[in-house]
């Protein structure tokens, strides 16, 4: 059994706020934190979740590194997909504009989630030394690197009286996704290779509990179906992403971010082709922008080209066609649904019994920020009201109506009060 903290509130609606820390767009919303928490504030929000900056906060002596240099992911055509407009080339201290945002999550009563893409997108614009100073490391020394780098954040945080702002913190972002797990296992069901890497894990939480025991270290998953080998028996929150409803963009894309398809045949792409700019930048030109750094994988570099892409003036074709399927799927995914809470729950019982529950990322995800079908689907969100209300049925401490809904999305601004609705139904009920 773990006992959440008195000075924690009784439930965590979060907001999904992940570049936050390292977002240096000229304009972009997260350079003005009181602002934006104050905006988060009136949307029924009191928890957001981040990227820690792990690893570019300080160096291996445990140095504060100031400024590090950070870049786009993919040369700017990133800035047609949600979420990943707020990042540009320039510098950051990193350490800094998390001190910030600290200090406004106080003034505004906003608790915060800390975590680690390092491995699934933040070494896309980081630094290129730092990040390859850190993945040198043999596999089996992430977790406690990272433990590490944990430690010195939190005594810079209660150095300056702002730990009390820290909901939890988890080492990675969905450690059963994680890319060197995965290779490691040969991208096999291995539960050896997954008991090395859960123990390996458990000694990383158990060292940084130590140092900190008034700090809860959470676990973090992509799925709440997830492989129970890989659990840490020593994690105080567990914390399962089910994107239930991402799939009903499969009708448009059919495939085409898979590996057997060659991006550089216009056959291999003539079903999306229809929505796409006559002058289309070429799948080569995405390429490029990467040469030079680590791969960043073929999916999400797929995804970029997409939707990078797409016509303006056949956004409407597309919507209707995802807004169709959506109404074709929703009672499936309302299933879908309802069977990731169950499973949570089922394995939360048997592996971490009396472990809060947190669902901080979910629904639909990284499409093109000129479709906006989702906001006004009222089929969308009576689908995430039926997630609420079953996140909230099966008493889960932390929940997300959606992770696009921080203020660099189109629904902060155009749909605050459905937001500010199912924040404020989770709450309640």
């Amino acid at each position: 059994m773990v006992n959440i903290p008195s000075h924690l509130p009784k439930k965590l609606a979060i907001s999904f706020w992940i570049w936050a820390p390292i977002s240096v767009r000229k304009n972009n919303p997260y350079l003005d934190f009181d602002k934006t928490m104050t905006e988060l504030r009136e949307r029924s929000y009191n928890c957001v979740r981040i990227e820690s900056a792990a690893g570019f906060t300080h160096d291996k002596n445990g140095t504060p590194r100031g400024n590090v240099r950070v870049h786009t992911s993919f040369g700017g055509h990133e800035q047609f997909v949600r979420q990943n407009e707020t990042v540009d080339n320039g510098l950051c201290n990193c350490l800094e504009r998390l001190v910030d945002l600290f200090e406004n999550a106080k003034k505004h009563n906003v608790y915060v989630i800390l975590s680690s893409w390092f491995f699934l997108h933040t070494y896309w614009m980081m630094d290129e030394a730092i990040t390859k100073s850190i993945l040198d490391l043999h596999p089996d020394q992430y977790f406690q690197f990272f433990a590490e780098q944990y430690d010195l954040i939190l005594k810079e945080l209660k150095a300056r009286n702002l730990e009390k702002q820290l909901a939890f913190l988890e080492l990675q972002n969905e450690v059963d996704g994680l890319s060197f797990i995965r290779k490691a296992t040969g991208f096999q069901n291995d539960e050896d290779k997954f008991n090395h890497f859960r123990i390996l894990h458990e000694k990383a939480i158990g060292w940084l509990r130590q140092r900190h025991p008034d700090i809860l270290v959470g676990y973090d998953t992509q799925t709440m179906k997830t492989q129970q080998a890989l659990m840490p028996r020593n994690a105080q929150v567990w914390n399962a992403h089910t994107y239930y409803m991402w799939p009903v963009y499969g009708v448009f894309e059919q495939g085409l971010l898979s590996k057997n398809i060659d991006m550089n045949d216009p056959e291999s792409f003539k079903h999306v082709r229809p929505f796409l700019r006559d002058d289309y930048v070429p799948f080569s030109e995405i390429l490029k922008t990467r040469e030079g750094l680590l791969d960043a994988g073929v999916g999400w570099t797929r995804r970029v080209w997409l939707y990078r892409n797409l016509d303006p003036d056949k956004i409407p074709q597309l919507e209707k066609i995802l807004e169709d399927q959506l109404e074709l799927d929703a009672p499936s995914f309302r299933r879908e649904a309802d069977e990731q809470v169950q499973s949570a729950v089922s394995i939360r019982d048997k592996i971490l019994p009396g472990v809060p529950l947190v669902y901080s990322e979910g629904s639909t995800y990284c499409a093109s920020n000129l479709l906006s079908w989702e906001e006004r689907s009222d089929t969308y969100w009576k689908t995430l009201e039926h997630m609420t209300r079953r996140l909230a049925e099966n008493n889960f401490w932390g929940y997300v109506p959606r992770t696009n809904g921080g203020p660099d999305d189109r629904a902060w601004k155009e749909y605050p009060q459905r937001l500010k609705y199912l924040n404020e139904l989770f709450l309640s009920l």
